[in-house]
C-alpha cells in the first residue's frame, strides 16, 4: 500500500510538555504551599500579638500588686457612695447651689463635708470677725432649704486675722 495517512489533522501537532490534567495538579499544589505559608506568616503574628498581651497583662497586675489597687477601690468606694445618694434622692447640685444662695460675701468655703446617715451637711467657713460669723449662721437659719443650722467650734486663725467656724446644716 502506499502511503496512506488516516490520521486527523490534530496528530500533526506537536507533543504537549505538561499535560491538562497534570498541569490542574500542579495548581492545586502551589495553591496549598501559598495558603500553608499565609497560615504561618498569621500563626507568628498571632503569637507575637500573646506575648504581648500577656507582657501587658503581667505589668497591669504587678501595678495592682504593689499598691496602686488603693486608686481602684476608691474609685470602686466613690461610685458606691454615689449609689447611694443618687438612690436616696439627693442632688448634691441641689445642696450646694442653697448653700451657695444663702453665703454672705464677707465668708467663703474651706470645706464641706455631707453626712448621708445623718443627713447633714458640715461646713467648714471663714469669716473676717465674729459679726460676719454670726451673720452667716443667721442666714443659713433662714434659708427655707435646711431643716436646722447648728454652729460648731469657731477659732480665731493668728496667722490671717481670720475666723475659721463650722456649721452644721440639717436637710429636710
Amino acid at each position: 500500500m502506499a502511503n496512506i495517512n488516516l490520521a486527523q489533522d490534530n496528530a500533526a501537532q506537536e507533543p504537549r510538555l505538561i499535560s491538562k490534567g497534570m498541569a490542574m495538579v500542579l495548581i492545586v499544589f502551589f495553591a496549598i504551599i501559598l495558603a500553608y505559608g499565609i497560615v504561618l506568616l498569621l500563626d507568628m503574628r498571632v503569637k507575637s500579638e500573646v506575648v504581648q498581651m500577656k507582657s501587658q497583662y503581667a505589668e497591669a497586675y504587678e501595678k495592682m500588686r504593689r499598691g496602686e489597687a488603693s486608686e481602684v477601690a476608691d474609685f470602686n468606694n466613690r461610685m458606691n457612695i454615689s449609689q447611694k445618694i443618687l438612690a436616696e434622692g439627693l442632688n448634691t447640685s441641689e445642696i450646694l447651689s442653697a448653700v451657695e444662695k444663702s453665703m454672705i460675701p464677707a465668708v467663703y468655703l474651706d470645706s464641706y463635708s455631707y453626712d448621708a446617715d445623718g443627713s447633714s451637711v458640715t461646713l467648714g467657713c471663714v469669716g473676717d470677725n465674729y459679726n460676719t460669723a454670726a451673720k452667716q449662721i443667721l442666714n443659713f437659719k433662714n434659708s427655707d432649704f435646711f431643716a436646722g443650722v447648728t454652729a460648731g467650734e469657731t477659732e480665731l486663725e493668728e496667722e490671717t486675722n481670720k475666723i475659721n467656724f463650722t456649721i452644721i446644716l440639717k436637710l429636710k
